[in-house]
């Protein structure tokens, strides 16, 4: 065995050694290298949330609240409409006959109450009210109007004749009472004339001059002629009484006339009232048989397809979508991820159904954000929303033969401000230690 043969076990050992220092520090120099990268290395962040493109402003439902048979289907899926635009037509026989219906009652109970203000104004006549005026040659009107009219003339002939009535017979009584006033101061006089004489004769009775039954028969005269007086006084005022009594018979005539007329003004006034709300009501249903467009845009998902066909009440008919060339992004925000955004903040905006190579990548910045999470009654996904607005220069760069549509899928990347790479990577596991530590 020669020397050099003995001292090669020596030298490998050494290189080893000598290897294994250079690797050991070339390991820690690369681990110290890319820590300190990862230390001082600062990345932007972001919150990734997933979204599609949608109109500016809302899909309007169609509806309607009482449903019924339809007549008319004027739009089919994908037409374009106006706002106010007859989009269908429901049956309106039965609604229209009901409207027929409270409007002859609601128009005899306007000329009813024209005829009670006649009656209570003292007056004999009277025309139809302004609003029925237009279609006074309406036979019904026409034929309502008649019997107002009679019934007006009746009422006043029967308070007039009896009112007439009255003043005839006052008028005799006060023909009576002249005739007793006449009457009266005859009486008057000839009982002056009688107690004259009985006051000469009791003077010279009182001399011996006449005898005592001349002056009796005269005391007798003026005691008849002093009862006429007192019975021509009372019959006078009993006429009075009489008359009186048939004024006051005038004056209730009158007021009872007035309190009638008033309390079927007032029935009549409640049942105007009722049936104008109900003509209200059921012109309402009428206009309502057209169904019009809410708003402009396309007409989508629309279930009405044959006349004839039955709606139901509150059912969804169609959607109106608006059109707009302003479309937004709204994206869906992990609840863990909402105190890291606010309005104004950057979005990188990706428009993942659409070639990447050829469709260039947009900003949008945060315009609104749900106050309030949105649970998802299917599937129990809760978020937050919110809505961001692509940057116009960079919707200016998209090409001409690509058209964003309402529904494209859109990848969000809300920008957060920047953390080290370090960060990065020890934030996990310094979060799963913190709760490790909490736990029970």
């Amino acid at each position: 065995m020669t020397a050099e043969a003995g001292n090669a076990p020596l030298f490998d050992i050494a290189s080893l050694k000598r290897h294994s220092v250079v690797g050991l520090l070339g390991v820690i120099g690369l681990f110290g290298g890319l820590t300190a990268w990862a230390a001082f290395t600062d990345i932007q962040g972001a919150v990734i949330a997933g979204g599609s493109l949608i109109v500016e402003g809302f899909s309007k439902q169609v509806q309607h609240a009482d449903g019924g048979i339809v007549t008319e289907i004027n739009v089919r899926n994908d037409d374009a409409v106006e706002e106010g635009q007859v989009l269908l037509r429901l049956d309106d026989t039965a609604i229209k006959a009901s409207l027929a219906v409270v409007n002859a009652q609601r128009n005899e109970a306007l000329v009813i109450e024209t005829r009670l203000l006649a009656e209570l104004a003292g007056e004999s006549d009277f025309a139809l009210p302004a609003e029925l005026a237009p279609i006074k040659d309406d036979a019904e009107i026409a034929s309502r109007y008649a019997t107002q009219q009679e019934i007006l003339a009746a009422r006043v002939r029967d308070q007039s004749g009896k009112v007439s009535q009255l003043n005839e017979q006052i008028s005799q009584l006060d023909h009576q009472i002249e005739g007793l006033d006449i009457q009266l101061k005859a009486a008057e006089k000839q009982y002056e004339v009688i107690a004259a004489r009985t006051a000469d004769m009791e003077g010279l009775y009182a001399k011996n001059l006449v005898e005592a039954g001349q002056v009796s028969t005269l005391q007798l005269q003026l005691a008849s002629a002093e009862g006429e007086k007192g019975r021509l006084i009372a019959a006078i005022a009993q006429t009075k009484a009489t008359i009186a009594e048939k004024a006051l018979q005038i004056e209730q005539i009158t007021t009872e006339f007035t309190q009638r007329a008033l309390d079927e003004l007032q029935r009549t006034r409640q049942a105007l009232a009722e049936a104008t709300q109900q003509k209200v009501a059921a012109e309402d249903r009428v206009a309502r048989t057209t169904i019009r467009a809410p708003q402009a845009g396309i007409v989508h998902e629309s279930i009405v397809h044959t006349v004839g066909g039955v709606v139901g009440s509150g059912q969804t008919l169609m959607m109106i979508v608006p059109q707009s060339d302003d479309l937004l992004v709204g994206i869906h925000i992990d609840p863990m991820d909402i105190d890291q955004i606010q309005t104004g903040q950057r979005v990188h905006l990706r428009f993942s159904s659409l070639d990447q190579r050829k469709t260039p990548e947009a900003w949008g910045h945060i315009e609104q954000v749900s106050p309030d999470l949105v649970v998802e009654q299917q599937t129990g996904r809760r978020y937050y929303t919110a809505n961001v607005r692509i940057e116009a220069e960079d919707k200016a760069k998209l090409p001409a033969n690509i058209k964003l549509l309402p529904g494209m899928p859109v990848e969000a990347f809300v920008t957060t401000g920047e953390r080290s790479v370090l960060d990065y990577l020890i934030h996990p596991f310094v979060a799963e230690l913190q709760l490790a530590f909490r736990e029970p």
